[in-house]
């Protein structure tokens, strides 16, 4: 910033860098002046300073100039947010939907006791349960219906269809 002296005196200018700098009369300087010093200069009559002051060193620096968001690009934004919470809605109310028919079919099995058409595969009345020392047996709801049979006898049973699962049951009664 440039200060004038317009006195007919020396005058002392304290500067940013510390230090003081001394005008003599009718002089113009350019000078680095803190903004805390901005009422000393602007009190004293005969100084005159144009330009801008120094940040003060504990004051903490300014954010850039930020460029101006035109409102089309906000509102486009806005628009395409708003497209993906309502697609986000639409899959979670087909989940809630799907759930929702699931429970109910539950309910009507545990009510009358037999599957509901759901379109989901039936599962096996038929089951295999490993006992100790790689033996196994064969139950049905729950019940065992097999003797004891080993891991390689019952390998593949899940993969058999529910006839032949029941003619693997018929053939390993227990004794």
């Amino acid at each position: 910033m440039k200060i004038t002296n317009n006195s007919k005196a020396l005058q002392g200018i304290h500067t940013a860098d510390g230090g003081v700098a001394y005008l003599a009369p009718g002089e113009t300087r350019e000078l680095s002046v803190f903004k805390r010093d901005k009422k000393a200069i602007d009190d004293a009559p005969f100084l005159t300073a144009e330009g801008d002051y120094a940040p003060n060193p504990d004051e903490p620096p300014q954010p850039p100039e930020t460029s101006k968001v035109e409102p089309e690009a906000i509102l486009a934004a806005i628009a395409s947010l708003r497209e993906d919470v309502f697609s986000r809605v639409d899959a979670l109310n087909g989940v809630v939907e799907n759930l929702g028919a699931r429970l109910i079919a539950s309910q009507e099995t545990s009510e009358n006791g037999s599957a509901p058409n759901t379109g989901a595969p039936a599962t096996s009345v038929y089951a295999v349960v490993g006992k100790a020392g790689g033996w196994n047996v064969v139950t049905k709801d729950g019940v065992p219906v097999t003797k004891s049979l080993r891991d390689e006898a019952v390998k593949d049973f899940d993969a058999k269809s529910e006839d032949d699962k029941a003619s693997f049951v018929e053939a390993n009664k227990p004794d």
